[in-house]
């Protein structure tokens, strides 16, 4: 990359652990890029309180209120691609699910499924509940990220119940 990723006045936040000379850790905090140092494409300072801290580019991310469209859709991009080595894509097998469960709405003259609204929230909470079951068919010996698929479904189970309640 030839350009770098920050420019003085640019807000950032500090996302890792990152130690000071007094063993202080800056991880979270937030401060502005006061100037480029070195060749510019390995380290910055940024001003945190009244002492000037260099960081890597690495160690750093621009503040919410700065990003650009590019980076957050790098960060989403980031964040699917590992949820998906993690547990693999449910799409096509909730899609299969639903089907089955659906069949009995599908208008043969039209080729499209006519159902009562009433089931709308239905689908919604279970293809949720779809989703964390296909993440425990994905990974039967142990959630990858440390997620507890069976606490989601519980919770899910919960807003279920709520739902019904509230709806009677």
């Amino acid at each position: 990359m030839s350009t770098l990723k920050f420019n003085v006045g640019d807000t950032v936040k500090v996302v890792k652990d990152v130690y000071g000379d007094d063993n202080t850790s800056y991880k979270g905090h937030v401060g502005v890029i006061k100037e480029k140092s070195g060749s510019g494409l390995h380290s910055l300072h940024i001003l945190e309180g009244v002492n000037d801290v260099g960081f890597y580019v690495s160690e750093l991310e621009l503040s919410d209120s700065k990003k650009d469209f590019v980076s957050i859709a790098n960060e989403i991009g980031e964040f699917t691609q590992m949820k998906n080595e993690a547990y693999g894509s449910s799409v096509d097998a909730t899609q299969k699910i639903m089907e089955v469960l659906m069949e009995r709405y599908l208008n043969s003259d039209t080729d499209k499924y006519e159902f009562p609204r009433s089931l709308l929230k239905h689908m919604l909470l279970q293809v949720r509940i779809m989703d964390k079951q296909n993440r425990l068919f994905s990974n039967p010996d142990g959630d990858k990220l440390g997620e507890s698929a069976y606490r989601d479904l519980t919770g899910y189970g919960l807003i279920g119940i709520e739902m019904d309640e509230r709806n009677s």
